[in-house]
């Protein structure tokens, strides 16, 4: 490619072919793999509508409009090539609203809503994903778009929003942070101090509307687990500020030292930026009191930030530390691409083109978790079909309900090992905290097995007084009376000593 076709403006049909071929190419190893995470296992086996209970209204019809039933059938990769459509329009969206005449740099600005290593494990599951995907897509629209008249911004901008909060309820994390870039594109822009006060305010209203909207006619259907919020007193304040703690410092330690350093220039030419742009906001010619109120508004930009990381989830009684609940992430990442390109391109035309170097890091992670989750499922077939062998040749074979204990401690599979000493941020996107589940086994033919997690059921089977039918280095099958247990053993990770490494390395090249 020439220097022209990197420096020059792009048609919009240009961003449109660039975003596909992005997305399509770090989406790749998920779609190649076809991998069943964690809930896809028992959703693809009971085709259960279960997302009602979870506040999530709109995926059961998602699901039944594309199965034309009332089931929720699993035609992966279907609904993620859709969705993967769909949010190609969204980012090319997002990029003209950013940008005048956006280049190849700034279309680089918007990538880390999909290029992020916090969305890789949201893109995982085959039914949760796609629908997180147009949560997304909703959130993008509803915190940029404007019509002639107030109330029709207001309208949409809620309407959207709820949407997307009845896909996935931490996208309003995405939303905050979003409005927060849209405020520093306004100023940036030398929009109209009233109307840039206007719009915000009309941005707060509709995330109230939206908010109350879903509490009023979703909260009422949710289980309980989910409506648990932490009480409001010093003890909770405190959770939430150990939370935010544990959060960041989960983040820092996964990512390697040269990609921090990147990100910490990154970062610093981010917050130049951000100090220069309050200098053109403070001008003399605007009136004091809406000064004071832009002013508040641009301070309190990077600590709600940093804030919606994980955001919303930090009250509940539930807090889940994966890196799919640190959904404002990726707007935290557009923020700063955002910021430091600007700072970048007034040096040198190309200058943006830095932002490529964390992209790409982003797209090694994707493909290293697409070789996890190939290891994952060749330990998963492996264990289940020597399941299957040993029930139906023991004495379990011929009894009516067979219960899985599972183990306690898992690290699997043991052949992504060195991955994760490579990429550490790879274990916490997998994340696997099992071998196998009871509803895999229907894939060799097992149908009646079911999970049992009483831990006394595991001590008195391990006290002696029962023998295993079967013992492998893996599980123990018991019979007692006419009920099976299948006891898994904890997967530990292999230890990895340098030194016998270095004897291996020398054996193998002799």
């Amino acid at each position: 490619m020439d220097n022209h076709v990197m420096q020059r403006e792009l048609t919009r049909s240009e961003v449109l072919c660039f975003f596909a071929i992005a997305l399509c190419v770090y989406s790749w190893p998920l779609i190649s793999v076809g991998y069943l995470y964690y809930d896809d296992v028992w959703r693809t086996y009971f085709s259960p509508a279960s997302w009602t209970a979870e506040g999530r209204l709109l995926i059961s019809p998602l699901y039944n409009a594309m199965g034309f039933n009332a089931d929720t059938p699993n035609v992966y990769p279907l609904p993620l090539v859709i969705a993967i459509g769909v949010m190609v329009f969204a980012l090319r969206y997002w990029v003209f609203k950013l940008f005048e005449r956006p280049t190849l740099s700034g279309c680089l600005v918007v990538l880390p809503i999909w290029y992020s290593p916090f969305f890789l494990q949201n893109l995982s599951y085959q039914y949760d994903g796609p629908a997180m995907v147009l949560g997304v897509v909703a959130v993008l629209y509803a915190s940029v778009c404007q019509f002639n008249r107030a109330w029709q911004t207001l309208l949409v901008s809620s309407a959207l929003l709820a949407a997307s909060l009845m896909l996935y309820q931490l996208s309003i994390n995405l939303f905050i942070v979003l409005c927060c870039i849209w405020l520093i594109r306004k100023i940036i822009e030398k929009t109209p101090p009233v109307e840039v006060v206007t719009l915000l305010a009309s941005r707060v209203l509709a995330l109230g509307m939206a908010v109350g909207l879903y509490v009023i006619g979703v909260s009422s259907l949710m289980n309980t687990e989910r409506q648990g919020i932490l009480a409001f007193s010093y003890e909770g304040v405190l959770k939430v500020v150990t939370r935010m703690v544990q959060v960041l410092g989960n983040i820092d330690s996964v990512f390697p030292v040269a990609l921090k350093l990147i990100m910490a220039a990154l970062a610093c030419m981010a917050f130049f930026g951000y100090v220069q742009l309050y200098r053109r906001l403070v001008r003399p010619s605007i009136k004091l009191r809406w000064g004071v109120c832009l002013s508040v508004a641009y301070l309190f930009i990077i600590p709600v930030a940093i804030f919606c990381i994980s955001g919303a989830a930090l009250f509940f009684q539930e807090f889940n530390t994966g890196f799919r609940t640190f959904l404002g992430a990726s707007g935290v990442l557009v923020m700063v691409f955002y910021l430091s390109h600007e700072v970048l391109v007034s040096f040198r035309w190309w200058g943006g083109l830095v932002l490529m170097v964390p992209l790409m890091y982003c797209l090694s992670v994707s493909y290293g978790y697409g070789r996890v989750l190939t290891f994952q499922e060749d330990v998963e077939n492996s264990m289940l079909n020597r399941l299957a062998y040993d029930i139906g040749h023991s004495e379990v074979g011929r009894l009516n309900i067979l219960y899985m204990i599972p183990a306690l401690s898992v690290v699997s599979p043991p052949a992504a090992q060195g991955l994760y000493r490579a990429m550490p941020v790879l274990k916490e996107i997998g994340a696997f905290g099992y071998v196998v589940l009871p509803e895999m086994l229907p894939r060799v033919g097992v149908d009646n097995v079911y999970m049992n997690r009483d831990p006394a059921i595991k001590s008195v089977l391990g006290n002696g007084q029962y023998q295993p039918v079967v013992a492998t280095a893996d599980y123990e099958i018991y019979a007692v009376g006419e009920t099976g247990y299948i006891v898994m053993k904890d997967v530990l990770a292999p230890v990895y000593d340098q030194a016998d490494s270095c004897a291996q390395r020398a054996v193998y090249s002799c």
